[in-house]
C-alpha cells in the first residue's frame, strides 16, 4: 500500500478520523532482506538482488522472518522463530527459546506497532507433532531503545493443539493489521487484530468456513492477495488448496471462492502483485496457476530449481514484483526459480528455475521456505516515471508507472492548467506523453486505485527554453581552437562535438578549447556546441598503451603495399594521440612515409607524410591528432622504401584504463608505444540547440618538429613541416630570458606544400648561457603564428652537464643539456632517497620537460652519463 514512513506514524494516528475511507497507508521497503534456510541472505535494496553471504547465523528447513527500516530498507532484525538476531549476527537480549520451529512451513512473522516506530511484534506457528514440540501460535514484543533491541515474554493466543502452521498478515484498511491462522481438526479461521493503536486483541475472530482438514493435518501454508481480500491456503495432508473471499474490515473470512482437491503434496503458494493469479507448488515437483477470473488450474509443466530435491518449496512475493520459489537443497550449486513476470498467464510469466543463483552445498543455501511478510510490505508500491526532471519546451515526455497491486484507473492531473498538451493517449491512460509548451515549472499529480483506495505520487517538471552558444573556430597548427568571440556567461558549460545529434563525440568543455587535427586535410567540415547545465573536466593526464619499439628483432616486412594496425580502442571521453613509435629494418629508414588514421566508421582523421629520422633504430612519428571516445580506430602505414620488423605470430591484446591495440595477425607489423594525453568530462544536458560552426580558417603550417644542437661553437636549429598553406618565411627568434625575443635569421617556406618540409639555421654566434629559440611563422597576407620556444645551454668553458630551470617551480621544470651526450639516464629521488621518476635521454635532445606531475616537495635530479654524474636540487612549490 502507499508509503506511510515510520517517522509519520504518530501523526498519522492522530489524523486518523480524516484519513479513515480515503487512503490506507503502509510502509515499504520492510521486506527489503531476507534471510532464509542454512545462511542464506538476498538484499533488495538493489535490482537484481544481491546475494548474501556474510554474518547470517540462520539455519531453518522452513519458516524465517525480517523486518527492515521503512525508509532506508536495511536489516533491523530477523528471526527463524527461535532465534532474533541483530544485522551483524549477535542474539537480541530475551531472543532466545521462542516457540517457533526449524519446521515450521511458517514458523515466524513480524508486523511493526502502528503507533511506535521502536516497537514490533513477532508471531510464531505451530509445527506439525512429528517434527518438533507443539507450541500453538504465539507473539512477542520487540522493543528499541536507541539502537539497543529487547525481546520481551511470550504471549499465548493459540494453543498447541488448537493450530495449524499457518499464519499470515494483512491490512485492515486503517493502518492495523490482521493476524491469521487455522485451525487443526476442524474448518476454523483465527483473526487476531493488531489495532493501529498498537494493541493485540488476544480474543480471535473466528470463521468456520471451507474443508475440514483432520487433526493430523499440521503442515500447511496461507497468503494474502494484494486487495487484502482473500486468503489462499494449502494444506498438505488433506490435499487441497482453497481461495476465500476476506472482509478486512471485520476479520471475517466470508466465503469459499475456489477449493482444489485431490492435490499431491501441495505445500508453498503465492497471488501474483494484480491478484490474477494464485501460484501454487506440490513437493513432487508441479507448479500450478490458479486463474482467480475462471477459477481455472492450470499445471505448468516449469521445472523446480535444480537443488537435488526435485519439489516447489515455498513461493515468496518481492519487492521487486517477482515471486521467488525455492526447493530444498542437496546439490553442489543452489538456485531460487524466478517468475520474472508474474501477473501474466504462465506461457508469458518468465519463469526460470535458475533464475538467481544463490551457492553450493558446502557454504550456504536455500532450503525448503523462504520469510514470511505482511502483504502489505510487498504491495500496492506506486512509482511513477520518468520522475521530477527539466526539459525543453516542446519535448514529447512518455509518462508511465510502476504499481505492485491491482489497478482499477488512474487519472494523470497537471498544474496549471494551460500551458501543455497531451501528444498521445488521454489523462486517463496508463502511459500517455505529455508536451509542454511555455517556460514554467509544472505539477504532475498520479493517482491511481486500486481495491477502493488510492495512491497518490507527484512529479515536477521544470520546463525552459533552449540555450544557443555562440562559437567560433581559428586556427593554429596543429589544433583548431573552439572559442567565443563574444561574451556570454554559459562558456564554461559550452560542450564541443565532432558531428551533430546523435553521433558526435566530446571532444571539450568550456572555452578555449584546442582540438588537434593534426593538418589541414584532416580538418572538419564543423564542429558543433551546445550549453550544458553543468559540466566539469578532469585534469589532463599523459599515458601510453603498447610494447616498446626497441624490443622488436622479428623478420622484416615491405610497406609498398600497405600495413594496417589493429584496432586501436579509446575509452576515455578525449585521447590526443602525440606520438607511436615503429622499427625500420637495418639500412631501410629512408625515402617518405605516409600516415592515415581512420575511426571505426572508416572516415580519415589524419594523414601526414614524413621522411624518417631514426633515432638508435626507432622512427618517433609524431602525430597530435584527437580520437574521440570509440572503438575501430586504425592506423595504415605506406611507404614505396621502407621496411619494418615485423611479429613472424600474433601477439597479445595491450590495454589500459584509456586505451588499448588489438593483437597483430599473423606476419603482421606491430606499431608501438603509442604515447597520448587524455581528459574525461562530466556534464549534464538540459535544454540546449547544438549548433555547427563552421570551420572556415586554414591550417598554415603544421610543424612537425623544432629542435637544436650544439655542433662545435654553433648551434644548429632545425625544423620540419608536414604541411604547408600560403607560407611565406620563417623568422628564427633568439632570446637570453624567454621574453624579449630579437631575429637572427629568415628561412623561405615552402608557399603551398603537402610533402614533408625540413629546414635548418646555424647560429654561429649563440649566447653565454640558456639561448631561448622560437620560430615566427608567416603567412602571405603576413598573419604571424609563433611556435613553442626551445633552450639550448651555450658556455664554453662550463664543465656543468645541465641546468634546470625554472627552480623552483610550481609546474614543470625544463632540463637543458650543455652537450649531446651519448647513453644519458635522468632519475629524481625525493628526501628519503626512494626514486619517482628515471627516464633514458636519446642523443640529440637538448631539453627535456619533467616533474609536472611531482608533488609538492624537494627533491634531487641526477644525470648520468658514460663518464660522470652530476646532481642538482629541485624544488617543486
Amino acid at each position: 500500500m502507499a508509503a506511510l514512513k515510520n517517522t509519520h506514524r504518530f501523526i498519522y494516528f492522530l489524523l486518523l478520523c480524516l484519513v479513515i475511507g480515503q487512503h490506507s497507508s503502509y510502509a515499504q521497503n520492510e521486506a527489503n532482506i531476507w534471510w532464509f534456510g542454512n545462511k542464506a541472505g538476498l538484499d533488495f535494496n538493489t535490482n537484481p538482488p544481491t546475494v548474501l553471504n556474510t554474518t547470517i547465523p540462520i539455519f531453518t528447513y522452513e519458516g524465517s522472518a525480517t523486518i527492515s527500516d521503512p525508509v532506508t530498507g536495511q536489516l533491523i532484525f530477523a528471526t527463524d522463530g527461535i532465534t532474533v538476531w541483530y544485522p551483524n549476527g549477535t542474539v537480541v537480549p530475551g531472543g532466545s527459546g521462542l516457540r517457533g520451529n526449524f519446521s515450521s512451513a511458517q514458523s515466524a512473522l513480524i508486523v511493526p506497532n502502528p503507533s511506535n516506530i521502536n516497537q514490533w511484534f513477532i508471531f510464531t506457528a505451530n509445527v506439525n507433532p512429528p517434527n518438533g514440540t507443539p507450541y500453538g501460535h504465539n507473539y512477542y514484543v520487540v522493543t528499541r531503545t536507541g539502537s539497543t533491541l529487547a525481546v520481551g515474554s511470550v504471549n499465548a493466543l493459540l494453543g498447541p493443539t488448537v493450530s495449524t502452521e499457518q499464519l499470515a498478515a494483512l491490512g485492515d484498511g486503517v493502518g492495523g493489521y490482521w493476524i491469521m491462522a487455522h485451525g487443526v481438526g476442524n474448518n476454523t479461521f483465527y483473526g487476531f487484530h493488531v489495532t493501529v493503536s498498537g494493541v493485540v486483541n488476544t480474543t480471535a475472530v473466528t470463521s468456520n468456513v471451507g474443508t475440514a482438514v483432520s487433526a493430523t493435518d499440521f503442515i500447511s501454508s496461507m497468503k494474502v492477495n494484494s486487495c487484502q481480500t482473500k486468503l489462499a491456503l494449502t494444506n498438505l495432508g488433506a490435499g487441497i488448496v482453497e481461495v476465500f473471499n476476506f472482509d478486512n474490515t471485520s476479520g471475517s473470512v466470508t466465503s469459499l471462492q475456489y477449493s482444489k482437491t485431490a492435490i499431491s503434496n501441495p505445500y508453498g503458494l503465492e497471488f501474483s502483485p494484480n491478484d490474477a493469479y494464485l501460484y501454487y507448488g506440490t513437493l513432487g515437483g508441479q507448479l500450478y496457476q490458479l486463474n482467480m477470473s475462471t477459477g481455472v488450474s492450470t499445471l505448468t509443466g516449469w521445472s523446480p530449481p535444480p537443488n537435488g530435491i526435485g519439489n516447489f518449496g515455498q513461493l515468496q512475493l518481492a519487492p521487486d514484483r517477482k515471486i521467488y520459489v525455492t526447493s530444498e537443497n542437496t546439490a553442489t550449486n543452489s538456485y531460487l526459480g524466478v517468475i520474472s513476470d508474474p501477473d501474466s498467464i504462465y506461457t508469458k510469466a518468465n519463469y526460470s528455475n535458475t533464475g538467481l543463483q544463490i551457492a553450493s552445498v558446502n557454504s550456504y543455501y536455500p532450503l525448503l521456505g523462504l520469510p514470511t511478510f505482511s502483504r502489505t510490505f510487498v504491495s500496492s508500491t506506486l512509482t511513477a516515471f520518468p520522475g521530477s526532471s527539466a526539459y525543453c519546451i516542446n519535448t514529447n515526455i512518455p509518462l508511465s508507472y510502476s504499481f505492485s497491486g491491482a489497478v482499477t484507473s488512474q487519472t494523470w492531473t497537471v498544474s496549471p492548467a494551460t500551458g501543455w498538451s497531451f501528444t498521445s493517449g488521454v489523462n486517463t491512460d496508463t502511459s500517455p506523453t505529455i508536451r509542454f509548451t511555455a517556460n514554467n515549472t509544472y505539477t504532475v499529480q498520479l493517482d491511481v486505485v486500486s481495491c477502493t483506495r488510492t495512491y497518490t505520487k507527484i512529479m515536477t517538471f521544470t520546463i525552459s527554453a533552449p540555450l544557443t552558444a555562440g562559437g567560433s573556430v581559428s586556427c593554429t597548427a596543429p589544433n583548431l581552437i573552439l572559442d567565443n568571440t563574444g561574451v556570454d556567461p554559459n562558456e564554461p558549460l559550452y560542450l564541443w562535438y565532432d558531428g551533430p545529434k546523435p553521433t558526435g563525440k566530446l571532444i571539450g568543455v568550456g572555452t578555449p578549447v584546442n582540438y588537434a587535427v593534426g593538418n589541414d586535410a584532416s580538418k572538419p567540415a564543423n564542429v558543433f556546441v551546445e550549453v550544458a547545465t553543468a559540466a566539469s573536466a578532469s585534469a589532463t593526464a599523459s599515458g601510453t598503451v603498447g610494447p616498446t619499439a626497441a624490443a622488436f628483432t622479428w623478420s622484416a616486412i615491405a610497406l609498398s603495399g600497405g600495413y594496417t594496425s589493429p584496432a586501436i580502442n579509446v575509452f576515455t571521453d578525449i585521447l590526443v594521440l602525440k606520438s607511436f613509435d615503429i622499427k625500420p629494418r637495418a639500412g631501410f629508414c629512408s625515402g617518405t612515409l605516409t600516415v592515415a588514421i581512420k575511426n571505426g566508421a572508416g572516415a580519415t582523421i589524419f594523414t601526414g607524410t614524413y621522411t624518417p629520422t631514426c633515432v638508435g633504430g626507432i622512427f618517433t612519428i609524431p602525430v597530435n591528432a584527437t580520437l574521440p571516445k570509440g572503438s575501430g580506430y586504425k592506423i595504415t602505414l605506406t611507404s614505396p622504401t621502407m621496411q619494418l620488423d615485423g611479429n613472424p605470430s600474433a601477439t597479445t591484446v595491450f590495454s589500459n584504463a584509456q586505451a588499448s591495440i588489438g593483437a597483430s595477425a599473423a606476419a603482421g607489423l606491430e606499431i608501438a608505444n603509442l604515447v597520448y594525453d587524455y581528459q574525461n568530462f562530466t556534464t549534464t544536458t538540459t535544454c540546449s540547440n547544438r549548433t555547427a560552426v563552421s570551420v572556415l580558417c586554414s591550417l598554415p603550417v603544421e610543424l612537425v618538429e623544432f629542435n637544436g644542437k650544439h655542433q662545435g661553437h654553433d648551434i644548429r636549429l632545425y625544423w620540419s613541416t608536414a604541411s604547408e598553406k600560403n607560407n611565406s618565411h620563417f623568422d628564427v627568434e633568439r632570446s637570453a630570458d624567454g621574453i624579449h625575443f630579437t631575429i637572427i635569421g629568415r628561412v623561405t617556406g615552402a608557399l603551398n606544400s603537402a610533402a614533408l618540409n625540413t629546414y635548418e639555421l646555424y647560429d654561429t654566434q649563440p649566447l653565454q648561457g640558456i639561448n631561448y629559440y622560437r620560430l615566427a611563422q608567416y603567412d602571405l597576407d603576413g598573419t604571424r603564428h609563433n611556435s613553442h620556444i626551445i633552450a639550448i645551454y651555450q658556455n664554453d668553458l662550463s664543465e656543468e652537464l645541465f641546468t634546470v630551470v625554472p627552480n623552483p617551480s610550481s609546474n614543470y621544470f625544463t632540463l637543458i643539456l650543455h652537450a649531446d651526450f651519448k647513453n644519458t639516464s635522468l632519475t629524481i629521488t625525493d628526501a628519503v632517497g626512494k626514486i619517482v621518476y628515471s627516464a633514458k635521454i636519446e642523443t640529440g635532445v637538448n631539453s627535456v620537460d619533467i616533474g609536472e606531475f611531482l608533488a609538492k616537495g624537494i627533491y634531487i635530479l641526477h644525470l648520468t652519463t658514460s663518464t660522470q654524474t652530476e646532481s642538482k636540487l629541485i624544488i617543486k612549490e
